[in-house]
């Protein structure tokens, strides 16, 4: 599961605007200056039931995979593990991490990692 349909993601809001008041509430939080830690855009990303695994790309620098870096979906995996809807409490239930963690699982961030497992090896092995 990549995406959660506008039927689940209209449950996570106290009321049926919530959908547009976050958008609102995003691009005013970016004009003011803003800079979303990746635990915020992962919550914008499932709130508005886009595609979470977009947003964040694998590590491709040798450096860091050198290093022992996780080559796919790092960045996935700590945006799960600090997931934060602070920016839009107001518009939300009360209950909404619990909500999200039920709906996806844990280990969400991984599941496509099948996906760049050769790729990950290929670069692991130039990188060291």
């Amino acid at each position: 599961m990549n995406t959660l349909s506008k039927a689940i993601t209209a449950t996570f809001f106290v009321n049926e605007s919530g959908y547009q008041e976050i958008e609102r509430i995003w691009k005013e939080n970016l004009r003011n200056g803003g800079k979303p830690t990746a635990g915020q855009h992962l919550a914008y990303m499932i709130l508005r039931g886009k595609n979470w695994r977009k947003a964040f790309t694998p590590i491709t620098n040798t450096k860091k995979l050198a290093n022992g870096a996780m080559p796919y979906n790092w960045g996935l995996y700590k945006a799960w593990y600090n997931l934060s809807f602070a920016l839009f409490t107001p518009l939300l239930v009360e209950d909404i991490h619990k909500r999200v963690k039920q709906l996806i699982p844990e280990d969400a961030h991984l599941t496509e990692g099948e996906a760049y497992k050769d790729e990950a090896k290929e670069l692991a092995s130039v990188a060291g």
